[in-house]
């Protein structure tokens, strides 16, 4: 069997959370005793809560805005689709071929811009969220991994193999994600023998080096870099679904956590 594909992820062994400082946004009328704390000799705690106040400022108005993305700008997308999927159902001996193609196109359309916008608000989310670091078993992850992919992996026979695992400090919830989409990944671009991932650990000195390799259709080395690209596919997306956003979005979770992630062949 010949491993065609190989995702590397480096990690810091000892990542560790740095402490958050908690403070009340200070109204314009304050912000002239705030400079003069500056002035007084209590400058570097007045500054890091006159910073750590901005973030909370603007974090708020991010929120704010992934709100009005996440539900405002879709209702128009599921209005169009809706109506579509009305007019396919209730005239559609009415129309001929032609009007067919196009109403399946327009909601089809709706559908992509919908998924778009979902990819969006998940980046921005990833690069908003405070980083929650916690030590943990990495088979455990994988393990957690699968389960999110037991339906993938039962229909397409693949098999997970990997021996001794190491523990080490990462963003926990998010490092899931990363591994159950490498796992899908690995089933979706297989080829005409059964799925085999084989995951492994090397100990780099300062950090742990994973891999994650699979059996499938294989990428060129010429792609290794622009795959990383957001909304960037190499195949079309009537043979494989997606927007090309994942690896992106992944890539920014190990970047935030000090890690990063590459392709290799071998």
């Amino acid at each position: 069997m010949s491993l065609t594909n190989k995702l590397m992820v480096l990690h810091p062994e000892d990542l560790t959370a740095a402490p958050v400082l908690s403070a009340d946004v200070p109204s314009n009328k304050d912000l002239a005793s705030w400079i003069k704390q500056l002035h007084d000799g209590d400058g570097a705690q007045a500054a890091a809560q006159l910073l750590e106040a901005e973030r909370q400022r603007i974090s708020a108005a991010f929120d704010s805005l992934l709100h009005i993305v996440s539900h405002d700008l879709k209702a128009p997308l599921r209005a169009v689709e809706m109506s579509c999927q009305i007019l396919r159902e209730d005239h559609g001996e009415k129309l001929d071929d032609d009007a067919g193609k196009l109403i399946s196109i327009a909601i089809n359309g709706s559908r992509r811009m919908g998924n778009l916008l979902d990819d969006v608000i998940e980046l921005s989310r990833v690069s908003s969220q405070p980083l929650q670091i916690e030590t943990v078993e990495f088979a455990e992850l994988i393990s957690l991994a699968q389960a999110r992919c037991a339906a993938e992996i039962r229909c397409s026979g693949a098999r997970v193999e990997f021996s001794e695992l190491p523990r080490f400090s990462c963003w926990q919830g998010r490092m899931v994600d990363v591994m159950a989409h490498l796992l899908s990944n690995a089933i979706k671009f297989r080829s005409a023998e059964a799925p085999v991932v084989e995951i492994s650990a090397r100990d780099a000195g300062d950090c742990w080096h994973l891999a994650i390799a699979d059996n499938g259709i294989g990428i060129e080395e010429e792609h290794a870099e622009i795959i990383f690209d957001l909304f960037r596919t190499l195949h079309p997306r009537q043979k494989f679904e997606g927007n090309g956003a994942g690896l992106h979005l992944f890539r920014k979770i190990l970047e935030r956590q000090g890690g990063r992630i590459a392709l290799r062949r071998g």
